[in-house]
């Protein structure tokens, strides 16, 4: 996958790398690509197809609690909150169409919503589940596919190189049982999805603050007890280092809007780019801090 994002890359022309014009779609955080769109709305026609009986709408409405029509239906009801009556009548053309107008029309986080909802859907077959993700890679798309705790996750992938490194954070995290923080890393993806970039933001620092407590209960409230606790064992020698993630995690508290929710004060000014910026540094950061205490244990 490496390879082929570095080829993309290289075929930038000289104006494009010096920002004089546009990137590329498929380089552009914010959007997918119409490639991709129309890659995920053939895995979908095809899914549908599989289900239908010619005329028989009964059939295919009796047979879809086993079949990818239980997911659109589902996501209609616990996503878009519609009737249950409404979304009763429906019918292969109608779920096509439906599915259509949403995979090539819609904004890029509501595509990014389906599909991922499609992805951690109990009925969603291996085959289709494979065929979604492989088309995020194939079509270089700006965000990608991984397991946040067991649950499939669509995070922004930013860069090849700093997308596997998040991975790996969140690996780390995950090995060193460090349930809370993985909970809310995957909570910061699905807010950045929905284009809530404070929010992201809020549950990445959650991360922090849940390996952190693990570490010094008296964490809750400040990164320094923690970080003054793997200083006391000779686990965090660099005061410099020490001092860097203090004024990361203290930029959470001078931002207004990201620690708490300001209802009728305009939000914050957070951008798509400061919450991948801070996803990932949160989640190395929590990785470093998840090892740490796993050094610190096996010192007694």
């Amino acid at each position: 996958m490496r390879n082929a994002n570095l080829e993309n890359a290289n075929q930038l022309t000289f104006s494009q790398r010096e920002g004089k014009v546009p990137l590329p779609e498929q380089m552009r955080l914010g959007q997918v690509p119409t490639k991709f769109r129309n890659v995920v709305w053939r895995c979908i026609d095809l899914a549908i197809s599989s289900c239908e009986f010619g005329d028989d709408l009964d059939m295919y409405w009796e047979d879809s609690a086993d079949t990818f029509p239980a997911i659109i239906w589902s996501y209609k009801f616990e996503i878009k909150l519609q009737p249950h009556d409404k979304i009763r009548t429906s019918s292969p053309s109608a779920d096509k169409t439906y599915s259509r107008e949403l995979v090539l029309k819609s904004e890029y986080h509501e595509v990014i919503t389906f599909v991922e909802y499609i992805l951690r859907h109990e009925k969603c077959s291996p085959k289709l589940r494979r065929s979604l993700i492989c088309a995020f890679d194939e079509t270089f798309t700006p965000y990608m596919v991984t397991e946040i705790e067991g649950v499939f996750s669509v995070v922004p992938r930013n860069s090849p190189e700093s997308g596997e490194a998040t991975i790996a954070a969140i690996e780390t995290i995950d090995q060193h049982g460090m349930s809370g923080a993985t909970m809310h890393l995957r909570k910061a993806a699905k807010r950045m999805n929905e284009a809530d970039y404070s929010g992201s933001v809020r549950e990445s620092i959650h991360a922090v603050e849940s390996v952190a407590c693990t570490i010094d209960q008296q964490a809750g409230k400040s990164l320094g007890p923690a970080l003054n606790s793997l200083e006391k064992v000779g686990l965090l020698k660099h005061p410099a280092l020490k001092e860097a993630f203090k004024k990361l995690y203290g930029y959470t508290s001078d931002k207004r809007g990201i620690r708490h929710s300001e209802i009728g004060k305009g939000g914050t000014d957070v951008d798509l780019d400061e919450a991948i910026f801070m996803f990932g540094a949160c989640a190395a950061f929590a990785a470093y801090l998840a090892s740490m205490q796993r050094k610190r244990e096996e010192l007694g």
